[in-house]
């Protein structure tokens, strides 16, 4: 495996991906930052560009306000990565296992740091995940989950960490303590 790189000050990451080209790719905790290293040595500076949705059948999804940011020619010509994916990859240490998907805690799918990125599965994702991002959302003023620490989101949003009875308790608890 790669080691760490430093670049301005910066920690990056290599991306745990085989490239079948040699090319190498590192990446920021945040995102904000990744760069390819040719199999030459040559260090390109690549920003994230929006993008819809890679796994996203549903058309309107061009339409939003938000959209995934992706590291284009990541590893090479045409093979672009999602952000949060790269991210996801670097810093977890840990695969995106088959049918699973990286959901944004705070619901900004441009907030690619890795205290906001948790990996479900697809189906976890839009019958629990996102579920339940909404019901949280719907307690608070504006629906700006980021008023919440990343910890709690975690917690709350986890489909294996709370059942729905559970999750239906911390969510009157939260609304309490919002009301007071």
């Amino acid at each position: 495996m790669n080691k760490v790189l430093g670049f301005n000050g910066t920690q990056l990451h290599p991306v745990s991906r085989e490239p079948d080209n040699g090319y190498r790719f590192y990446v920021s905790c945040d995102g904000e930052i990744g760069l390819r290293i040719a199999p030459d040595g040559v260090k390109t500076l690549i920003k994230g560009t929006p993008t819809t949705s890679a796994n996203s059948k549903d058309p309107s999804n061009a339409n939003r306000k938000q959209r995934y940011l992706q590291f284009k020619d990541a590893f090479g010509f045409h093979n672009p990565v999602l952000v949060s994916h790269a991210v996801y990859l670097a810093w977890s240490g840990q695969p995106i296992p088959p049918e699973h998907q990286i959901h944004h805690l705070n619901g900004i799918v441009t907030d690619n740091r890795i205290d906001n990125l948790l990996c479900v599965s697809i189906s976890e994702h839009f019958r629990i995940a996102d579920v339940r991002q909404r019901a949280i959302a719907a307690l608070l003023p504006d629906g700006d989950l980021r008023c919440l620490p990343y910890e709690r989101l975690r917690y709350l949003q986890d489909p294996h960490g709370l059942s729905d009875d559970e999750f239906k308790k911390e969510l009157e608890t939260l609304r309490a303590s919002i009301n007071s």
